[in-house]
């Protein structure tokens, strides 16, 4: 009965929820990497501006 309401079959229903869910998962490890990366070079930056200003000083 409620395959027929959905226009669909169950299993179909089934196999979008799985690909629903593993889009959804691997936006997650998307979002995850790209805050890793922004990180990553936020503290190069912050790595390279101490250089500058210890070499600036004299250290």
């Amino acid at each position: 009965m409620v395959s027929k309401l959905y226009g669909g079959h169950a299993s179909d229903n089934a196999a979008l929820l799985k690909i629903r869910m593993q889009k959804a998962w691997n936006d997650v490890e998307e979002s995850y990497q790209q805050s890793c990366d922004k990180y990553a070079d936020a503290y190069a930056g912050y790595q390279n501006k101490l250089l500058e200003y210890r070499q600036a000083v004299g250290q």
